[in-house]
Formats: C-alpha cells, structure tokens, sequence
C-alpha cells in the first residue's frame, strides 16, 4: 500500500475532511475530486400510475422519491417541486417512518420493502440523487470502476456480520466487530479501495477487493476492558498518516494510547510523550502536533506541543505570509495570521529572523505567535485558567469546547479582549474558530446542545427546539412545536433537504425546500396602508395611495396602467372562472337548488351554492350531490359565504369571522368531500368584503373594508421575490392543525 508522497498531497487532504464533513465521509486520497453529485430530477416522478389507482392485484414497487411521498402521506398533492429551493420556513415538513441514510455525495437513501433490489438500485445510483432500496444501508462506498466511473457499493448487515453488495455481486467481509459506520471514510489510494472505520474500542483499515484484508488497532491498554471506553475512538489525518485514539473524557481512566498508521501499519507512540490523557488533537503544518489533554480537574485542560515529523518548511511562504501581515486589507492580513498559527514552533526561528524588517504592524502579530513560546494557545487564543470541556463532538472529526472563563484574543493594534465565556469550534483542515456570539448567548443562557454540519450551526433548546445560525446574529427556529421531539439533526443532504431523528421512535423528518408542504398551511399578507383597494381587469389586486394607484404583481408592486381603473365592485352572479375538482361520483340528473346563493362558477361551468350548512354542487351535466358542512366549519349568519379555489384541487371556505376552511374533493369516496383543515388562529377579522377572488399569481385576494387587501398565499410558501417586499409584521404564517 503506497502513502501520499510530500507536503502538497496532505494539505489537500486536510481541504478533502474539511469539505466533506458528515454522514459516510469521503476521503479521496491521491484524487482530489469528490463523486460527481446526481443533478436533481426536474420534476416529482408523477408519471407512472397513481399508487390510489393502480389495481390492487398489481405490485406496487417504489422507485422514486416522488412515489414514496404519494404512498407515505396519501394527501400529498401531485404537484411539481419549486423551480429554486424555497426558504426553511417554507419547506415541507415530511414525517416518515423508514429507515434514512445520507451518503458522502449528500444522496438520500430511503429503505422500503416494496423497494427495487438493491443491486438494481447500485447499478443506476450514479446517475441519481434520491435511491430507494430493500435493505437498511450501513455505508456507501464510492469508488472508480475500471471506466473510470463513479459507482456505488453498499455495506449491509448480514446476521452478526456484514457485506458489501455492489451492483454485480456479494462478498462478505469477514470479521465480527462493533463497527462504527456512521465515523467511516473511503480512502482511494491508485486502484485500490479502502475503508476507515472506527470500532468501540479501536480502529479498522479494510482494503477492499474479492478477498478483502484488515489492518486492526485496539486502542486500550491490556489491562483495559471496553467498560472503561466512554468515547469511540477518534481518527485524524496528519501530515503524512493517520492518527487515532480514544478521547479521554470526564470519566475515562486514561487505558488507551495513541496510535499512527504509517506506511501502511499501524504503530503505538510513545506513551511518555503520547498519554491516555488527550481529549484532542490538532496537527500543526509544521510536522508537530498540539495535543489538548485532560487537566487536573474535571473542568480544566492543559495544551501541549508534540514533535511527530520533521517536514521541509518553506521560508519563501512564511516570508509571504509575514509581509501579507502588513497588507492595506485588513482580510488578508486576517487570512495571512490564520494561516500562520496553523503552523507549531517549527516556525519559530523563521519569524525571529524575519521579525527585525518587517513592518512595524507585522511584527506586533509575529510577537503575538512567539508568544507560544511561554503559553501554548489555541488558534491564537490564550485559555483563561485553563478552563476548558467538551460541549459537543461533531460527525466531521471535529470538536465544540467551552471555556467557562472565557478566552483572551489578541486584537490588531489594541489591547487583548477578554470574551467570557465561550465556546471554540476545532475543525478538520480549518482554523480555531470562536462560535458566533449569537449562539454563544442561546447555550449560555439555554443550556442547549449545538450540532455543526459543513458551515451550518444548529442550536437545540428545549423551549425554542433546533434553531438554525443565519448571519450575522439571528437564530431561526427549524420545526413546529409539535415537532420538537425531532430533536437531533442526522444531515443535510446535497438537495439542502435537513434531516432530523426522534431517538425514541425512530422516525425522521425531513425539512425539503424543493417540494409543497402537505401539511395545510396559509401565509397571510395583510396591506392596510392605502386609502383605497381593488382590482385591475386582470383580476390583480390594485391597492390607492393618495392619488396613485400600484398592482400587486406576482415579484413586485407596478404602476397601473394609465388607461385603467380600480375596480371595486363586483356581482356574484359574474364569478371568473378558476380551475376547482370537481367529484365525478354524482348519481343524479336535479335541477338546481332554489333559494339557494350561488357562490362559484367554476372553469368547467360547475355551480357551487349555500356554504352555510351544506356545499351544493351542480355540474354542468346537470347532476347534483349535497355534502352537509361539518360542525366545524358550518357558516354563521355573521358572514356571507364566500368560496374559493386555489387551481390545485383546494377550495378555500370563508362562511364565518375570523375562519377558513380548507376542503379538497375525494372522486370515488362515499363523501364527495373531504375537510382538510380548519384555519382560526391569527386569521384576520375581515370586515365588509367586496370581494375574495384567485388572482393571476395563484394566491386568494380578500378586499374588505374599503381600502384593505389581505394575499393569502394557499400553500403557506410565499415566493422569495415578493417575499423581499413584505414588511415581517405584516405576514402572519398559519399552520393547520
């Protein structure tokens, strides 16, 4: 087995963990490139038959994302995912119940029993994004064929073992341990195919191929049981191998030691130098080591620089680097700092030789890094008392530490600032990074847990549930508080589809921005700041301010046309035609109903009446069926009805103050009906309605009280573009029960 030869293959090693941080980790090692993401499907497969109309004597066998949605959520309408990824807060909340796995290309693997076999779903995988196959996956492996293409193998247990299934075949992997899958990495090394993957207890390379090998370290001391293990071990790669160890936490007894994989074994360090105290490691570009090791007490811990190899430095680079301290942008000399304190004191006789001609701000900067020589600091930073415990470990190798007493930064031309107290993210192949003070504050004052994943921060409180970091200080809540049990954040896969894990029941749900919510939701856009609202001829909302008149397009508010007036009045004998559904299970030839308002004409000349204490529906064949109002959504005598379609099978009942309901046809059910939701919390009180119409961009118009407009976005997402223009105390966002 070859190792990666020189200094340049290690730092894009260390690019390579950094960029592919997460779920089934990939390490390319020699091969820079990462497997080729599926481009997304244009569409939700909705070509094949309807699972509600295939026969029954059919097997039904799920192939695609779109037809697991439509077999899981029986309500999920058949519509076409957004163009562009809408917003979290826009996103479909998707509960299912199996099995979920997300591999190091960011796909979704979904495991059904009525699924394709696997080796079938392998052998297209590569050309797809969302795979849903027979068996739960373990891991995927990406490898290149002898093509030199890109194809996908599959670890799956076995009984008490496992086996890798690709799509040609089955080979067995051999040995019986408590692999961790969840830690693994594929190492590429030429043409040959390795597994990293950590145990309870130690650490497994496997190279794959028809009789595949195992290079095995135990982490623990002899006289050490798996007992004594509180953490799984750790796995770095270092400048020019791979280290691993067993993280020394609160209650661990120091039993382990450290070992390198080196030229292809596997060697103990040396104990005295390398104890079973280490909590962390951070390789420095300088061959050294900083190890993070556990302190006299529970909450403190002390840095230490260790020698491990004696590379070639460039003193042409420092050199660079040292200038660059001086630059006039102030990011470059930021970049230029942080670039040098990844290095340990191999640079240290470079910069007191370039210290004396550098620029006076330079060597300010150069004295704040030789200062290593007298307290050893982390990313630059000094450790105030020495306090400092692991808050969180993250999926990518990396570690959250918090320093109850805070930390000391030195600053450009100013005095050292003490921020306390903190918290520091290590992270493979990145700088020490302080968290953002906004998620600093929530698990100050919260107690919360954070999770990272790839630049993604998310803090989880009981009383808020997961919230993500969005720049520059705000934190937005992810799910409803219905949903709060979901508490852990399992990916985000390369769709930018975030998945979250209930530990009790198992079940995931998914937060997909590309596909309609199927729970019922509204978002409501309240404009009361004109002195006169309606309608063009176009059926767009107009709203008056003083003497101007503006339409409200589907992206932006335009000028109406000069040659046009506002409308205010309309008849409801005149109704414009919409697209509705109309059930197709009426069984009679009746005239219609007497007495009896009319409140819709639908697009194919069907006739809807009452809306008090029934629905009357008279198609344009003339026949008639009657659906009684549930209690609740039967009309008061408050309001007269008001019924609208959204053109995608929704009819939208406005009967009572301060109330819609939300009704969606069922061709073929005993009812022809079906009420979906009931939406009464944060509605408006409309008063003296004109008019409630479909505009042109899809969304329900309500005119009322002479100069108000309220857009009521149907399906809850309201369009980033129109978005953009909408002031957050006038959108009220709705969800139905």
């Amino acid at each position: 087995m070859s190792r990666p030869s020189g200094r340049i293959a290690w730092l894009t090693l260390w690019l390579l963990i950094a960029a592919g941080a997460g779920v089934g980790l990939v390490f390319l090692f020699g091969k820079p490139e990462n497997p080729p993401v599926a481009a997304a499907p244009t569409s939700l497969p909705v070509t094949q038959p309807s699972i509600a109309t295939i026969p029954s004597t059919q097997a039904v066998v799920i192939q695609t994302y779109g037809q697991l949605l439509h077999a899981d959520l029986p309500n999920y309408p058949d519509t076409r995912p957004w163009a562009i990824p809408v917003d979290l807060s826009d996103a479909a909340h998707l509960i299912l119940r199996e099995p979920l796995y997300v591999c190091s290309r960011g796909d979704l693997w979904i495991t059904r029993s009525d699924a394709d076999p696997l080796p079938m779903v392998l052998a297209r995988a590569a050309n797809e994004s969302e795979h849903i196959v027979d068996r739960p996956i373990e891991y995927i492996v990406w490898s290149l064929n002898r093509r030199g293409s890109w194809e996908a193998s599959a670890i799956c247990r076995a009984g008490d073992g496992f086996q890798l299934i690709s799509a040609t075949g089955t080979i067995l992997i051999p040995w019986h341990r408590s692999y961790r899958w969840e830690a693994a990495m594929t190492w590429i090394d030429g043409a040959a195919t390795h597994l990293i993957v950590p145990t309870d207890t130690g650490v497994s390379i496997m190279t794959l191929g028809n009789s595949p090998t195992e290079d095995y370290c135990s982490l623990l001391n002899n006289t050490a049981t798996s007992q004594q293990a509180s953490q799984p071990p750790m796995v770095l790669f270092d400048l020019h191998g791979l280290l691993a160890w067993i993280p020394a936490e609160k209650d661990f007894n120091s039993a382990s030691r450290v070992a390198r994989y080196l030229d292809g074994k596997w060697n103990d360090l040396d104990s005295s130098a390398w104890p079973g105290d280490i909590i962390h490691l951070i390789p420095m570009l300088d061959g050294s080591v900083l190890q993070i090791r556990r302190g006299s007490d529970a909450n403190s811990a002390s840095l230490t620089i260790a020698p491990l190899d004696s590379p070639q430095i460039d003193e042409k680079e420092i050199a660079a680097l040292t200038d660059q301290l001086s630059d006039d942008d102030p990011d470059k000399r930021v970049a230029a700092y942080q670039r040098l304190i990844q290095y340990g004191p191999g640079i240290y006789p470079i910069l007191e030789k370039l210290s004396p001609n550098a620029a006076p701000e330079a060597q300010a900067r150069i004295r704040e890094i030789l200062e290593g020589k007298l307290a050893t600091k982390l990313g630059g930073m000094l450790i105030n008392d020495n306090q400092l415990t692991v808050a969180a470990r993250l999926r990518d190798g990396g570690v959250v530490f918090f320093a109850p007493q805070g930390i000391t930064v030195p600053r450009e031309g100013q005095d050292p600032k003490v921020i306390s107290p903190d918290y520091l993210a290590i992270r493979p192949g990145r700088p020490v990074q302080e968290l953002p003070a906004a998620l600093v504050d929530r698990l100050s004052k919260s107690g919360g847990a954070i999770s990272g994943w790839r630049d993604e921060w998310v803090v989880t409180t009981t009383d808020v549930g997961p919230a993500r970091y969005l720049p520059p200080d705000q934190l937005q809540p992810l799910l409803r508080p219905s949903e709060r049990n979901f508490s852990n954040l399992l990916a985000i896969d390369a769709r930018g589809r975030w998945i979250f894990r209930d530990p009790a029941s198992h079940q995931s749900l998914i937060l997909d921005p590309t596909v309609p919510d199927p729970t019922p939701r509204l978002a409501i856009w309240l404009i009361d700041t004109g002195n006169g609202a309606g309608w063009n001829k176009a059926d767009w909302p107009v709203i008056q301010r003083g003497t101007a008149h503006w339409v409200i397009s589907e992206q932006d508010w335009q000028p109406l046309d000069p040659s046009e007036e506002m409308r205010t009045d309309f008849a409801k004998t005149s109704y414009p035609l919409v697209a509705a559904t109309v059930p197709t299970n009426a069984s009679a030839t009746v005239p219609a109903p007497v007495n009896t308002p009319q409140i819709l004409i639908d697009a194919d000349g069907n006739r809807y009446f009452d809306g008090q204490t029934a629905l009357t529906i008279l198609t344009h064949a003339g026949k008639r069926f009657d659906w009684p109002l549930p209690d609740a959504c039967a009309g008061s005598a408050d309001q007269i009805p008001w019924l609208v379609s959204d053109g995608q099978g929704h009819l939208f009942l406005f009967n009572s103050t301060a109330r819609i309901a939300r009704i969606r046809a069922t061709p073929g059910a005993a009812e022809p009906f079906v009420l979906e939701a009931v939406f009464s919390a944060h509605v408006p009180d409309f008063q003296d309605i004109r008019r409630i119409w479909c505009d042109p961009a899809g969304r329900i118009a309500v005119a009322y009280e002479g100069s108000h407009i309220a857009l009521i976005f149907p399906s809850g997402q309201v369009p980033p573009e129109i978005e953009d223009k909408i002031l957050p105390q006038d959108l009220r966002r709705i969800d139905g029960p």
